[in-house]
Parts: C-alpha cells; structure tokens; sequence
C-alpha cells in the first residue's frame, strides 16, 4: 500500500500533498488507527487542520482489521487531528517534501500543538439585511465525506456544493492572478458578486467577505439567517466561530489568524454561477 499525504493548511486553494512508500504507508497507517481519527466537526479554525491520508493502493501486509479500515477511508480518507507524535512526524515530512512558501512552512512552526476550538458563550447577532440569506445548517456539509472533502469556503459562501473545490473566476473565465485582494475579488465580480461597503443594507441575496492570507490563500465568509457569520476552511467542517472559539458578528474585525487581510463585505445570490 502507498499513501498520498494532505496537508490541510488551505482554505481556498486545494492543499498539498506528498506520497509515503510502502513501509512507511503501512506503519503510519497502523499507528493512525490506534491513535484514531478526528472527531467529525473538530476544528482549529483557519490555518493548519491536521492531516488526510488518503490510501492509494491496496497492500498485502496488513491484518484484516487495517485492511478494512484502508477500505473504509479509501474514499474519503482518514484525518488525523490531535494526535501530536503523528502530527510532528508528518509536518517534519511535510518540509521535506513539498515545496512551501515561507508563511506556509513559518505557520506550521509547532503548529500541532494548536488545541481544537472550544466555542465561547454565545453573543448578540446583528440583523440579518439579505433577503435570502442561508440558513446555519453545518450538518448538510460535515455529515457526508464526500461533500466535506471537495467543497471549499467558496462554495460554502455561495451555497453551492459543486464537488470541485470551486475557484473564483473559474466559471467565468477570469481565473484569479494572485492571491491578494486585486487578485482574487475581480475574479468572483467576474462570477456576479457584487462589492459592498458594508452589510447593513436590505439586499436581495445575502453577504458574504473576502479576507487574504497573503501571498498564500484567499478565504471566504457568509451572513445567515440568525445574523452571525459562518465559514467553512477548505475540505474541512463548517464552522460558525472564529479562531478564538468566538461567534463571528463581523468578519473584518474577528480573529482570522493567518487570514489578516481584509478586501471587502460582497452580495451573492441563487443565480451565481461558481466551478
């Protein structure tokens, strides 16, 4: 059996992975079962969430109980959250083998031992203003694998779960030109979002906020019904709080960890077309 190894450090992009040989497939996958993987709505927030294995071929030298567990994560893969010793091990891997850029490899610097969120007394959400905002329902999104995997904050933020980890601009022919905010917002006006100086005018369709780590990533939020903001970091569960553990009632002002630039609030619809 060989492993393909993500890095789960995106929001936006699709994120990296390396390939572990033979040997070192079957021991990491063994010790990744006994240590167990994430509980299904575990977050960090935005930044480093852990790892997927995802199992690439069948091998011969395992017992019937990793067998089927390789069989059971062979669609979706196995993630592992909370698991330090594995963790270390596999951001050391990690370094050596993919190429990442100076803010990728400075953010993974001790970065297992971020602790999972815990979420923080509920506040006051300010008043929805779109008219056809989204309901908060994370489960339609983390109860199902596949969903979970292949959807990103894009696709979250418009409500659309295409299964392509959907990029600005993709669908409408403007791909983005770098990961800043000129290079990322004209691509989703492109798609027919709609800049906006704030998010407390009655609109139809509902907000949504563009934020950049830049140089790196782009990261999208969404307005619900309830008022409050919810966001969902790349293939992994939808969340409402932000990397404090906080209930998010502006996206400009809440903490986005390595996420620090701010672009703009922007109205979506139905009618968006994303891929």
């Amino acid at each position: 059996m060989s492993l393909s190894v993500q890095l789960n450090i995106f929001s936006g992009r699709p994120n990296p992975r390396f390939t572990l040989s033979e040997t070192e497939a079957i021991s990491l996958f063994k010790r990744a079962l006994e240590a167990g993987p994430a509980s299904p709505n575990a977050s960090r927030g935005l930044g480093y969430q852990g790892f997927t294995l995802l199992p690439v071929e069948p091998g011969s030298d395992m017992d019937a109980m990793s067998q089927d567990a390789l069989g059971a994560a062979s669609a979706h893969g196995l993630t592992l959250m909370g698991a330090s010793e594995l963790e270390q091990e596999l951001i050391a891997l990690a370094l050596k083998r993919l190429e990442l850029s100076a803010s990728v490899q400075s953010a993974l610097a001790n970065a297992h031992e971020i602790p999972l969120l815990t979420a923080l007394p509920q506040v006051d959400c300010p008043d929805c203003k779109g008219q056809n905002a989204p309901v908060y329902a994370p489960d339609w999104w983390n109860n199902n694998a596949f969903r979970l995997a292949n959807n990103n904050c894009y696709n979250y933020a418009n409500n659309q779960a295409t299964n392509t980890f959907a990029q600005p601009g993709r669908a409408s022919g403007t791909p983005i030109t770098g990961m800043s905010c000129g290079g990322v917002q004209p691509s989703a006006v492109s798609d027919g979002l709609v800049a906006s100086a704030n998010f407390s005018e009655d609109t139809p369709g509902w907000y949504v906020a563009l934020v950049i780590w830049p140089d790196t990533d782009f990261h999208w939020y969404r307005q619900d019904t309830n008022g409050c903001w919810s966001h969902k970091p790349g293939s992994t569960p939808v969340i409402n709080t932000d990397n404090a553990g906080a209930q998010i009632t502006d996206p400009a002002t809440c903490d986005r960890g390595h996420y620090t630039q701010f672009c703009s609030y922007m109205i979506t619809n139905s009618g968006v077309v994303i891929s």
